[in-house]
C-alpha cells in the first residue's frame, strides 16, 4: 500500500527523534532522554558541542563527546566504549555541574544513556519477547517438532542451540525493528 509521506509540519524540528542524544526544549516534542530543571524554573537545554576526547583503555577505545548547555553552567559528555574482542558499544551519559559552589542545584529530572535511533525504513515491524519472571525470553511463535535432547544447528549464523532451550525459549531475537524482510531460520539437527 503506498502511502505518502508525511511533510514536515513549520513547529517540528527536523532532528526530533533522530539524535542519539535527544535533550528536552526548543521544538523538539518527541520523547526527550535527557530532562533538567534549572533554579529558575527552566527546564530547556541548548546542549553546544564542546569537544570531543579518545581516552586511552588496556581493554578497548572509548569516545567522549562532550555538550555544554549555552545559558548554564552543565557539561554533558556521551561515552562510547568499544571493548576488544566484544562486538558491543557500551554507553553512557555523565551529567556535571560546571558551576560555582554558590550556585543553586540543577535538577536531573531523566537522564537515559542514550536514545535509540531506528533507521530510516519504509516501513517496519517490531519484533519482541514476551515472558515472565525467569521466562523473558519467550517467542512470540514458539518452536514445536524439535527433540529436547538434541542439538541444533542454524544454517544461516552457525549457532548450535540445545533442543530444550528452543522449544521453551526459541532462539534469542531480543527486540527487533526490520523492514518486512523477513528470512527463514534453517535448524539442522547435529550428529550425536
Amino acid at each position: 500500500m503506498d502511502r505518502p509521506q508525511p511533510g514536515r509540519r513549520p513547529f517540528e524540528d527536523p532532528a526530533d527523534g533522530t539524535l542519539d542524544l535527544d535533550t528536552a526544549g526548543a521544538m523538539r516534542y518527541a520523547h526527550a532522554g535527557v530532562q533538567v530543571r534549572f533554579p529558575d524554573g527552566v527546564r530547556d537545554l541548548e546542549p553546544h558541542p564542546a569537544g570531543e576526547e579518545v581516552p586511552p583503555h588496556e581493554d578497548g577505545t572509548e569516545l567522549v563527546l562532550r555538550f555544554t548547555d549555552r545559558h548554564y553552567p552543565l557539561t554533558l559528555e556521551a561515552h562510547y566504549r568499544l571493548r576488544a574482542g566484544i562486538d558491543l558499544i557500551e554507553r553512557h551519559l555523565v551529567l556535571r555541574h560546571t558551576g560555582t559552589p554558590t550556585d543553586r542545584t540543577i535538577t536531573i529530572v531523566r537522564a537515559d544513556s542514550a536514545t535509540w535511533v531506528l533507521p530510516r525504513l519504509g516501513e517496519y515491524r517490531l519484533s519482541q519477547v514476551r515472558g515472565q519472571w525467569c521466562a523473558e525470553t519467550r517467542p512470540g511463535l514458539p518452536l514445536r517438532a524439535l527433540e529436547p535432547a538434541a542439538r541444533y544447528r542454524d544454517t544461516v549464523t552457525g549457532v548450535v542451540h540445545h533442543g530444550a532451550i528452543l522449544l521453551t525459549h526459541g532462539p534469542h531475537p531480543d527486540l527487533a525493528a526490520d523492514d518486512h524482510a523477513s528470512t527463514l531460520v534453517h535448524l539442522i539437527r547435529e550428529p550425536a
